[in-house]
């Protein structure tokens, strides 16, 4: 398996791959789930916050507060919602702390799954004079040619994890997410993320100042206006998604310039999931190494796929040279967290189609390409060169974090034409519509080819499994067209290594489903779900191995019984599960 660590675009290459950039004064731990049962006592507390000199001055579950160490009550709460919602800690020390030895104490304590540092990552893109005036792009993956589709869903949401967006735009505020449950300035909803108009900043809840995802870097906002800004509006650009909803979420840390910290990044891949986003966009990377793993970073991006979000990446940048941030030729294969299994990985190509040696990196993760070579779209007045136009400010870049939007946009677009496509079937269409280039089939540079949104979306319109199933019969089924029995992967498997496995299914009609995991003996294991589903197809719903208690389950053979109910009746089905570890 191929690691990669993470670096910072404004900061110098470290060519010992073990001299990482991480945050001094912060670690990033997981509890180990047995503790479940004990953190309501203080007696736990205090023996678990005695790590001699490298006590943290405070803790706090991701996306939350910070808790003292002396009040003991709240941190039993924070580690009990940290247990509950498998959700790391974030331990915050002094500057003078020796970070390192703290997290060889945490380590050694044995209360962890495990300890890693807040590494720092990048915002892949290459400033450059813009040159440019034009979005010759859409054009090339045949995205100006398919508008004549007209969307069913105008509302996808898609989260933009970036610097921010400057929702304020012309270009691209009619296209920006409002959240409904705030009325008159006041957050009604009851969540953990207070006055989210648009979005969220990580770093304005650790600092605990009023959100704001407001863009002050100008990469998020170019992101944005290739993804969807606004059509037939006399001004500017044209986005590749004729209409979509775009979440602002804002995770550099502003303290330290265009840096990138796991930890807010991480809180903002929670927030897109939280707000239900169909799809995100990470134009954002770095490294690892065997040694130094992201597991924070993993796991999220991993929990957003298993809740059916896509993911689509930026692979990389190749050409730094001139700026000495990377050192090339250690940098060879796509970046985290574009080699997670399950994420989309978009590589470049020139303004004519083949891949850019020169702009990006390439490797086994690619799935598809798109061009990344000077392409124009919406910026901050501060961009490198932005011109001023008819009142809003433009710019020209190159990148693969300007390729991965326009996937981005054409994936939303398709999806906004046909709301009910799962995450295979989108990749399906994605993949055998595009236009192969090098070798036959897929291969290390472009994946499956360049981008066509046009073929894309007409191959989605001659396959039956684009249209929803009508029928006055509730039917629960393995595959979308109603066939087949339901599907269970990885199976047999081990909690220890697969960490889970997935119960696949489709329902004819929006229905109340209940899953649960039951012994040979039909003993309750653990409630998987119970509630409403819509119709469609449902990937989802997994197992870790683990009963209500979260200990990891003997080796055996299980059963889930997935229930299906609604006014047209009630469908009962059951598939074996082996846990082999």
């Amino acid at each position: 398996m191929v690691y990669v660590v993470f670096l910072l675009i404004f900061f110098s290459f470290f060519t010992n791959l073990t001299a990482l950039n991480y945050d001094k004064t912060q670690l990033i731990c997981k509890l180990k789930p047995q503790l479940l049962n004990r953190v309501n006592s203080q007696l736990f507390v205090g023996n678990f916050l005695r790590f001699q000199d490298y006590q943290p001055k405070s803790i706090r579950v991701l996306g939350g507060s910070d808790v003292v160490v002396s009040n003991t009550s709240l941190i039993s709460q924070s580690l009990g919602l940290s247990l509950r919602d498998n959700i790391p800690l974030i331990f915050e020390y002094e500057k003078d702390v020796d970070i390192e030895s703290a997290k060889k104490a945490l380590e050694q304590s044995k209360y962890f799954e495990w300890v890693q540092y807040d590494y720092y990552l990048q915002l892949l893109d290459v400033p450059n004079d813009p040159g440019y005036n034009s979005q010759y792009y859409l054009s090339l993956v045949r995205a100006a040619q398919s508008w004549s589709f007209e969307p069913v869903d105008k509302t996808i949401r898609i989260g933009v994890v970036d610097s921010g967006i400057d929702y304020n735009h012309p270009d691209l505020r009619d296209n920006i997410w409002v959240n409904p449950d705030i009325k008159n300035g006041v957050d009604l909803d009851g969540d953990q993320y207070q006055n989210d108009l648009h979005g969220w900043d990580p770093y304005d809840n650790d600092i605990g100042v009023k959100n704001d995802p407001m863009d002050t870097n100008s990469h998020g906002t170019m992101v944005a206006g290739i993804i969807a800004g606004i059509h037939n509006n006399g001004l500017g650009i044209a986005g590749v998604n004729k209409s979509c909803k775009l979440l602002a979420i804002n995770v550099l840390d502003k303290t330290s310039g265009s840096a990138v910290k796991t930890s807010y990044l991480v809180e903002g891949l929670y927030y897109a999931l939280a707000k239900q986003v169909r799809i995100v966009n990470i134009s954002i990377g770095g490294k690892e190494t065997d040694q130094q793993i992201n597991f924070a970073l993993r796991e999220a991006v991993a929990l957003l796929i298993n809740q059916g979000v896509l993911v689509v990446a930026a692979a990389g940048n190749n050409d730094s040279r001139s700026y000495g941030y990377i050192n090339i030729d250690q940098v060879d294969s796509p970046l985290v967290p574009a080699t997670i299994p399950g994420v989309i990985t978009v590589s470049a190509s020139d303004r004519y189609g083949e891949y850019s040696k020169s702009i990006s990196l390439y490797g086994e993760s690619v799935d598809i390409m798109a061009p990344g070579e000077q392409i124009y779209s919406t910026s901050l007045k501060n961009d490198y060169k932005a011109s001023l136009i008819d009142g809003a400010y433009y710019s020209s870049k190159k990148g693969t974090s300007f390729a991965a939007p326009i996937v981005t946009g054409g994936l939303g677009f398709l999806l906004s034409i046909y709301p009910t496509l799962t995450n295979d079937q989108v990749y399906k269409y994605l993949t055998q519509s595009a236009i192969d280039k090098g070798t036959v089939g897929k291969d290390l540079y472009s994946g499956y080819g360049l981008m066509d949104i046009l073929a894309m979306i007409s191959l989605a319109q001659d396959d039956s499994v684009g249209e929803p199933v009508k029928s006055n019969v509730l039917r629960l089924s393995g595959k979308p067209d109603g066939a087949g029995e339901i599907v269970n992967a990885p199976n047999p498997f081990n909690p220890t290594t697969d960490l889970m496995t997935r119960y696949c299914f489709s329902i004819s009609h929006a229905s109340n489903v209940s899953i649960k995991i039951y012994s040979l003996g039909l003993q309750l294991v653990k409630e998987l779900f119970d509630g409403a589903l819509n119709q469609g197809y449902h990937s989802h719903i997994h197992w870790d191995g683990r009963d209500e208690f979260g200990n990891i389950v003997p080796n055996g053979t299980y059963i889930a019984l997935i229930n299906v109910n609604n006014s047209l009746g009630n469908v009962v089905q059951h598939i074996k599960t082996v846990v082999l570890r």
